[in-house]
């Protein structure tokens, strides 16, 4: 009987698999690494301290014997075993039949290390070990007279048999003696000796001897845990052609060879058969990707083993496996009676144990299956079609969207062909190793043809007849679905997958499956909820189908709700006020066999995501769901810091951004890539050309609600997003398209931090959301103040902002000082020639434009443009908008001939410079276009205008302010072309937009309200004018002044419309303020 009091034994099993077997040490250097760092260590524990058993094969073998023979650490055994690989590898024999390396110098290599690290530093030391509680482990090699059996190598007595005679390296010689490498070696007394060959030829994974060896040993103990390695998921080993090695080696030796690559999971197969149901007790740990190619001799490799281990531990899944391997290890709680395990049952006899003959065939499709006639049309098309090759369709979006459902369908329809298209048709699920294994299993147990994968293979590609293997559900990134193809160059095949990457199996012959269009989602939701379609209940589920995105499993689990509760009007609220609960609640009565809720779906895609993956799509889904710039992560991470207090409190976004960083600092953007595939694999994330990703917005919804840790996600993205902006005018379009993203992250404008708040309120200036920026704006400028003083460079900088949102708000009396301030200190502190001081002095001239006083707004302009033509050149950005600036003054003192050249040099130079869609070339078009439009060349200026408007809607949206100008702009010309009727609609469209946006007494509202009371008076519509033309009057009066030319304008045009309506007295009254007003100008 066990002694549960006695701490659980913990075993270690080591495959074989040639330079591979670097992988096996690996994973076990991280393991015992989370061991230090659990228990708390000050340096890497050795395995030979944590595992009371551990037994090997060949690579393995060589592995044990030095972890448990000669207890050395991971560090060391690596070191040895890479240049153990070099120097048996590397040297090929051209002559010989033994083996096609040198048997010799495998025996060098090994007596080498055991001089090195034995106790006795003795290259013939001993394989027994006479030390007290010293590890125990045993190697596997084959008697090459009978290979029946293994023969044990081992360290220790047993009832039964005692420690093998030998030393350490005729031990490791003898395991890793495989026919093809090395010649056999001979051990015993002299003409009684024994051949001996590798191990794994029959027993590459020796756990199951490792469980006879345990319940042998320690009948009364448990067992803790069992942790078996292996060393990657190789091709299968063909049979050679008759050639010089055929000769001396026996077929089923050769055939053994081949099983190599089998025998290991199917070992493993039988231990998770056999131990299913005790939770922590059998890890197996095998890099199932990358190692295909990489033979068991090629040691120049190495690097790529140690690669593809590395990506294999960063996945989710191995990580959290290897934490709870070194709980277990730790906490050595036993769980399963040794004695139990000496009877252990073989791989095959499992097998046959465990198959069963089960339904191949493919399930009907949903009894509600909606719409979707698109992608059915091109798949008939595809599979229609003689390709003279193998049919691949591959079907791929994210969990919910339909995918399976889609196939069921589509071969479904083709069942009720007169003639079926496909003879037989096969369901595979194809979520893991496992279930692909045991679907090609039961085929081939079904069609009564063997009980293996290649039976089944072998078979399928021998029928003449056109058969369909449906993949459904590969999901799993690390499976590659080819060795499971049939190799012959007909057949059909479908895959389901939310990896858009499976395209490469059909590259021209894929869908994307998204939402579903509204009017089938409509019915969809109808159906499933039982409920007759009507125009009330269609509308109703017109409004949820909508908000749920139109994704089908959402709506099939809405209707399941909406048909256990009959509450189809009540539906929408329910979802608003706790939507996470609605999609994780799976309905009791289905009409499919999906058994996965919206939620779980996704929560599961998610658990195998890596960390860093992890964090990317948990701050991404605090922002727009669409089109988020991958640039915010690469410009992030190249900002530093001007000041280091501020740095401090960015240590969460600088952690996450020096995942992609080179040890220079320099952005690494393969690293970043990685993660993005890594994403885009369960589509939880989609990447659009111009790298640009987006989220489905029902997974943002469930990422933010279940996933995110708030606020310091929120805060880490604001950081990042913040980090990005950079100030320049060739950065403008980025940062407007910052904007939706800064809705979505930024909840109170307090929380950003004062280190960026200069930025944000940049993306609100450049989106022409101007109070918000104003906002920012003071409390930059109030800090700066009380921090820096009144005269410091940063204080200035911040007071020239704030100014020019004031003159965007329309507010000239606010912004005048602050710009005249901040011009006589830049002079002061800089001198006239530096860029700051003329960047100010072309901030008061726009203002002293913007109040009408042209006449002292020009000679600033002036000076500006000389000196920056002076210092910076003419092509110079800043000089060019000097340049546009002066030209606008002009056009506005009526000097159109000299405004004209300007405008058309600098739109050439723009266009040059940035592109024809760059703002400043925008704004360059729209100016010139209104210096045709003062010059009545309108049939210039229109298509000038038209351009500025469509590029203007599409860059920067409808609301945004310089598109209402340029619409305004087009309008007024509309107007002169006497096409009242194309001006009229526009010039109402800018008028409520302005209102709603800037307010009715911003200059540009009633600048509107005045151009549409133009045309209500071109159409006669004076009755409609004239009260808009009063508010305008008044407003300006108040905003800009009685002198100012815009009021004067104002009282010209309501004058014309009094006399129009005949109230003459009206109109002479107001002329005479009129003619008051301006011969007091004249006389200044």
């Amino acid at each position: 009987m066990a002694n549960s009091e006695t701490p659980g034994l913990r075993l270690l099993s080591l495959d074989g698999g040639g330079i591979r077997g670097l992988s096996m040490l690996l994973i076990l250097e991280h393991l015992m690494y989370k061991l230090k760092v659990a228990e708390n260590l000050p340096e890497i524990p050795r395995p030979c301290d944590y595992f009371d058993l551990i037994g090997g094969t060949s690579t393995g073998g060589l592995i044990a014997l030095m972890l448990g023979r000669l207890r050395m650490s991971v560090e060391d055994s690596k070191e040895a075993y890479g240049q153990l690989a070099k120097e048996i590898f590397s040297d090929v024999k051209f002559q010989g039949s033994a083996g096609k390396f040198k048997a010799s110098k495998l025996e060098k290599a090994i007596k080498q290390i055991a001089e090195t690290y034995s106790e006795s530093r003795n290259p013939e030391e001993r394989l027994e070990d006479i030390r007290d509680n010293a590890c125990k482990m045993f190697v596997c090699a084959m008697n090459a007279a009978n290979m029946s059996l293994p023969v044990l190598f081992r360290t220790y007595n047993t009832l039964d048999y005692p420690a093998m005679n030998c030393t350490i390296w005729q031990a490791g010689r003898a395991t890793s003696a495989a026919p093809a490498f090395f010649k056999q070696i001979k051990i015993g007394l002299s003409g009684m000796e024994e051949a001996f060959v590798d191990g794994g030829l029959g027993h590459n994974n020796p756990t199951a001897s490792l469980l006879s060896e345990a319940g042998l040993l320690f009948p009364d103990h448990q067992i803790a845990c069992i942790i078996s390695l292996g060393t990657g998921q190789p091709q299968t080993i063909s049979i050679p052609k008759p050639s010089l090695l055929t000769r001396f080696l026996p077929f089923d030796v050769l055939k053994a060879i081949r099983e190599i690559a089998t025998d290991c999971e199917k070992e493993h197969q039988a231990i998770v058969h056999r131990f299913n149901g005790i939770a922590n007790f059998y890890f197996r740990f095998n890099v199932e990707q990358g190692m295909q190619n990489i033979q068991l001799n090629q040691w120049e490799r190495l690097g790529d083993v140690v690669a593809n281990t590395r990506q294999y531990i960063q996945s989710q899944w191995v990580t959290n496996q290897l934490a709870d391997a070194a709980k277990s290890l730790s906490e050595k709680i036993g769980k399963v009676s040794a004695h139990s395990l000496a009877p252990v049952l073989t791989a095959f006899e499992i097998e046959q144990s465990q198959v069963v003959p089960t339904l191949v065939g493919c399930p009907p499709p949903s009894e509600i299956f909606q719409g979707r006639q698109d992608i059915l049309a091109r798949m008939d098309d595809y599979f229609s079609k003689d390709i003279g090759k193998r049919h691949v369709y591959v079907l791929h979006g994210l969990g919910g969207s339909g995918k399976t459902q889609i196939s069921l369908k589509f071969l479904d329809m083709m069942n009720q062909h007169p003639t079926p298209r496909f003879t037989r048709q096969f369901f595979i699920n194809a979520s893991s190793q496992q279930t692909l294994d045991t679907a090609f299993k039961n085929i081939a147990i079904a069609n009564k043809i063997g009980n293996s994968l290649q039976d089944t293979l072998l078979w399928l590609g021998s029928q003449i007849e056109e058969w369909m293997l449906l993949f459904d559900n590969a999901d799993d990134t690390s499976i590659n679905l080819f060795p499971f193809f049939p190799r012959c160059t007909h057949g059909n095949v479908i895959i389901t997958s939310r990896n858009p990457q499976l395209v490469a199996y059909g590259a021209m012959s894929h869908s994307k499956v998204g939402d579903m269009d509204e009017a089938n989602a409509i019915d969809l939701l109808l159906l499933r909820a039982a409920k007759e379609k009507t125009p009330e209940t269609a509308a109703k589920a017109s409004e949820i189908v909508k908000e749920l995105s139109c994704l089908p499993l959402a709506i099939i689990q809405a209707g399941a709700y909406i048909l256990k509760l009959n509450c189809l009007d009540q539906y929408l609220y329910l979802y608003k006020q706790d939507h996470a609960r609605l999609l994780k609640e799976h309905p009791k009565q289905s009409h499919d066999d999906y058994e996965w809720t919206v939620y779980t779906t996704w929560e599961i895609s998610f658990k195998q995501l890596s960390k860093v993956a992890a964090q990317l799509l948990q701050m991404c889904s605090l922002l727009h769901h669409y089109s988020i710039p991958e640039a915010i992560f690469e410009k992030a991470g190249a900002w530093t810091s001007d000041s280091s207090g501020d740095a401090q409190n960015l240590h969460q976004a600088r952690a996450f951004l020096q995942n992609f960083l080179s040890p220079l600092a320099i952005w690494n953007q393969q690293s970043f890539m990685d993660i993005i595939a890594e994403v885009t694999a369960y589509s939880l994330v989609d990447r659009h050309s111009g790298a640009i990703l987006s989220m489905h917005p029902l997974v943002q919804s469930w990422c933010q609600n279940t996933q995110v840790d708030e606020p310091k996600v929120r805060e880490c993205m604001m950081d990042i997003l913040g980090m990005s902006v950079r100030m320049t005018g060739d950065d403008e379009l980025f940062r407007i398209g910052l904007i939706a993203h800064v809705d979505s992250l930024v909840q109170n404008l307090a929380t950003v931090k004062p280190v960026f708040q200069t930025k944000y309120a940049q993306i609100y200036f450049d989106s022409g959301r101007y109070q918000e920026a104003e906002l920012l704006e003071v409390a930059v400028l109030e800090k700066q103040k009380q921090l820096l003083g009144v005269d410091h460079p940063d204080t200035l900088r911040a007071m020239e902002n704030l100014a020019t949102t004031y003159h965007q708000l329309g507010r000239y009396q606010e912004a005048k000082p602050l710009e005249v301030a901040v011009s006589e200190k830049w002079k002061q502190f800089l001198g006239v020639d530096h860029p700051d001081t003329l960047h100010a002095m072309g901030n008061l001239a726009a203002i002293y434009h913007q109040l009408g006083r042209y006449q002292e707004a020009e000679p600033l302009e002036v000076a500006v443009l000389e000196k920056r033509k002076q210092l910076l050149g003419v092509d110079h950005p800043d000089t060019l908008r000097a340049m546009g600036n002066l030209a606008a003054t002009y056009r506005q003192l009526g000097r159109y001939q000299e405004a004209e050249p300007l405008e058309v040099a600098v739109l050439e130079k723009w266009k040059q410079l940035l592109g024809v869609d760059h703002p400043d070339t925008l704004r360059a078009m729209a100016l010139l276009a209104a210096t045709y439009h003062q010059l009545g060349r309108y049939q210039e200026a229109e298509p000038l205008e038209v351009a500025v408007l469509e590029k203007r809607k599409q860059l920067l949206g409808v609301d945004h302010p310089d598109t209402l100008r340029a619409m305004g702009n087009l309008a007024a010309t509309y107007r002169q072309l006497g096409r009242y009727q194309e001006a009229e609609p526009l010039e109402v469209a800018v008028l409520e937009k302005r209102k709603q946006l800037l307010g009715v007494d911003h200059p540009d509202t009633l600048l509107a309200m005045g151009n549409l009371a133009a045309t209500y008076c071109q159409l006669g519509r004076y009755l409609e004018a004239e009260p808009l033309q009063v508010a305008v009057l008044e407003k300006r009066k108040q905003v800009l002044g009685v002198d100012h030319p815009d009021t004067l304008y104002a009282m010209e045009n309501l004058a014309a419309t009094y006399r129009k309506l005949g109230k003459c007295q009206e109109a002479k009254e107001l002329q005479a303020q009129y003619e008051e007003v301006d011969n007091s100008l004249q006389s200044m």
